[in-house]
């Protein structure tokens, strides 16, 4: 009778070509008791066994303050192990209880699972998505079907979102029943643990196909991560120089937290003997303060030492997240092509995606306007906006003037800056600013959407006018939605990606498709600042 297999789960990292022996894919500075892999696995390897000192809560004082007699606590001590195996002359650790903690950050090979996970999951049964969305503000989040599904339920934008992880189940179950990709892949099997050798060679083989460009995840390669050594080193190089000047980039934990459970974030490197944890993660004031009197390598090394440390309320417990380097988020221009730093990554922009996006924006019309007014530096955008109405008799001003339908849950929606008398609704933001610019971008679309379903709104723009600018059966083709943007580099010839960030102009890119679907006309108006 055959011998019926249970399922298996395996946590399986990659660890990086630079490996030459098995020590190397743990951290520094831990102790562990060693022990030798059974022969009948087939290969070469070892099992670490982190010890760990037993700890009482560093909250029971406190506890035993409120209470009216003296509680007992019980000492604990997680448990953490490692296997590390040599298969086709690359190193692979597998994890078990917390042994994750136990591993040297700069010697796994980053996205490893989530490449193996998209080259094997079946397209129609994806179970999860962590997507990060990278832009002025990162936005992480996790997208979880509760029956698989295919992606066009996670309501992605595959034009500015990073793949995480994903999770699901391959169209065969001998591949495995389950499977989720993150740096690790957590795979559950049937099959005996014994017999590990055969799903480490198969998984292995699987990260080194592109079966992902038609399992529906060729968006993948719109952002690619930077894998030659030497190039990281120049950007690298390039992201000192950035800091160095004052540009300095964002630092967000690199994998999704429990918020409602966290106390608050602290980051290593200032020298501070007390640690401060904030809600807050200041980046400016770090970088202020760590990137003085140091040298290129140096800079880097300590961005990569310096931690990036979260506290649990519950447990009282302080977490390492990743290193600071590992939480940076940061675009740069370098030998003429785009790159983002994420979570410990480069990122090359692919040319083609780039273009695509460029030709768009660069192919949105400009306005024709009888008279466009010149801003001035340190002018807000409210007195701009008084002295641009009141340059010209057919403009009239609705900057602030919020309206209030009945049909929609917002509480209130800016229909336009501006508006003109041949139907044109202006928006006027000041470039240079990512966040700024989205905004501007997001309430244009706001107002078109509301414009198109609620024809209190169009009353609304005549009251608010003192004429009668719109007629009420005017259908959206009628009508001009315009963002102005004002900046520094308007000047004669200047297109309008040499003013917009990369992803300002995916966010305009995405603006103008929903207004195109709605009917509506769309324009820019780049207006100088003397």
């Amino acid at each position: 009778m055959t011998k019926r297999l249970k399922t298996t789960q395996i946590s399986l990292f990659l660890n990086s070509k630079s490996v030459k022996k098995f020590e190397d894919c743990l951290k520094d500075k831990i102790k562990y008791d060693e022990y030798p892999l059974n022969s009948k696995i087939g290969l070469n390897g070892k099992i670490f066994v982190q010890k760990s000192d037993p700890k009482l809560p560093s909250w029971q004082d406190e506890l035993n303050q409120l209470s009216a007699l003296k509680i007992k606590f019980s000492e604990n001590v997680p448990n953490k192990a490692v296997v590390v195996v040599k298969l086709r002359n690359r190193f692979f650790s597998i994890t078990y209880g917390y042994g994750r903690s136990m591993l040297n950050d700069l010697k796994i090979v980053r996205n490893f699972g989530l490449k193996v996970a998209a080259n094997l999951i079946d397209k129609d049964k994806i179970r999860s998505m962590n997507i990060t969305s990278i832009e002025d503000v990162i936005v992480s989040s996790q997208r979880q079907s509760s029956i698989y599904a295919s992606q066009d339920i996670f309501d992605l934008d595959t034009r500015k979102n990073l793949l995480q992880s994903v999770s699901g189940a391959p169209s065969q179950e001998s591949v495995a029943t389950f499977l989720v990709g993150t740096d690790s892949l957590v795979a559950s099997r049937k099959m005996s643990i014994t017999d590990i050798k055969e799903s480490i060679d198969y998984y292995f083989s699987s990260y080194k196909k592109d079966d992902y460009k038609n399992n529906g995840f060729s968006w993948l390669d719109n952002i690619l991560e930077v894998r030659e050594k030497n190039l990281k080193s120049d950007l690298d190089n390039q992201l000192y120089l950035e800091i160095t000047t004052g540009n300095y980039p964002t630092i967000a934990p690199n994998t999704l937290l429990d918020c409602e459970n966290i106390e608050g974030f602290f980051l290593t490197g200032t020298g501070k003997r007390e640690k401060e944890f904030s809600i807050e993660i200041d980046s400016n004031a770090y970088f202020s303060t760590i990137g003085k009197n140091k040298s290129n390598s140096s800079f880097i090394s300590s961005l990569k030492r310096n931690k990036l440390v979260t506290k649990y309320k519950d447990t009282d417990e302080e977490r390492i997240v990743g290193s600071l380097y590992s939480s940076l988020i940061f675009e740069i221009d370098y030998n003429k092509e785009k790159y983002i730093l994420c979570y410990g990554s480069w990122y090359k922009i692919n040319k083609k995606f780039f273009n695509t996006i460029k030709t768009e924006i660069d192919n949105i019309v400009d306005t024709m306007l009888p008279i466009v007014l010149l801003a001035s530096n340190g002018q807000s955008e409210g007195d701009f906006n008084k002295a641009f109405s009141a340059s010209h008799p057919d403009y009239y001003i609705l900057d602030k003037e919020m309206y209030h339908g009945d049909s929609y849950g917002r509480s209130s929606v800016e229909v336009a800056d501006i508006v003109t008398k041949d139907k044109k609704l202006i928006h006027v933001k000041k470039g240079g600013s990512s966040s700024k610019l989205s905004h501007l971008f997001s309430q244009g679309v706001v107002s078109a959407t509301i414009l198109a379903q609620d024809i209190k709104m169009k009353k609304f723009i005549n009251k608010k006018c003192g004429c009668k600018i719109l007629n009420l059966s005017e259908t959206n083709n009628e009508l001009e939605i315009v963002f102005a943007i004002l900046d520094k580099r308007v000047k004669g010839g200047v297109k309008n990606s040499d003013i917009l960030p990369f992803f300002s102009m995916v966010n305009l890119f995405n603006a103008i498709q929903q207004l195109k679907s709605m009917g509506f006309k769309y324009s820019i108006l780049k207006i100088p600042v003397v």
